[in-house]
């Protein structure tokens, strides 16, 4: 990911890039501009959604890879219940 970021021109500076594999994750950056600009490097490749995530005014990028046809892969673990019936990821993001 850092590198697909690297190629397009995104300084690979104050950012935080949390996720497991290339096809999906976020990534959190300290303003809104920055989320902007890694939404336009990643796009149309990966649907990228930005959010305010209320703390520390940070600002984080959420990228999901797709198919060549530009749907979001529909394999990926979407959704996770627990035994006790509460949900832990909704839409591929856990649940804080």
């Amino acid at each position: 990911m850092l590198s697909v970021l690297d190629v397009r021109g995104v300084a690979l500076r104050d950012l935080f890039l949390i996720g497991f594999n290339r096809n999906c994750g976020s990534i959190i950056v300290p303003s809104k501009e920055r989320a902007g600009e890694i939404k336009a490097a990643l796009e149309p490749a990966y649907k990228v959604t930005v959010s305010c995530m209320h703390r520390d005014a940070c600002w984080q990028a959420e990228f999901d890879r797709r198919e060549l046809d530009g749907a979001v892969p529909s394999w990926l673990v979407r959704d996770v219940t627990l035994a006790d019936g509460s949900t832990a990821m909704r839409d591929g993001r856990w649940i804080r």
